[in-house]
């Protein structure tokens, strides 16, 4: 039988399957922490997560897997320039 998910749910997990989501993410911790232990920390927890987030989506298919792959560089380069915004800011 299949499992039923609100609206709701469906657009959380739609949004968090697009790199916009991991950029954001990544440059709350870059701008919020700046380049500190805790931050590198916290960006690898996110690299981490990122592999577990390529091994649930399984085997690579064309047509998603630029999109999926994309999320890995994305949070690193934007925790590059939050950081680089937190250094010129603060």
């Amino acid at each position: 039988m299949a499992e039923v998910y609100p609206s709701y749910a469906m657009d959380i997990a739609r949004f968090a399957d697009t790199p916009f989501s991991w950029a954001i993410v990544g440059f709350i911790i870059g701008i919020a922490l700046g380049v500190n232990a805790i931050s590198v920390i916290l960006l690898a927890i996110g690299l981490g997560l990122f592999l577990l987030y390529l091994r649930l989506h399984g085997p690579a298919e064309q047509s998603t897997e630029g999109r999926l792959f994309a999320a890995g560089p994305v949070f690193i380069v934007s925790w590059i320039v939050g950081f680089v915004v937190h250094g010129l800011a603060f």
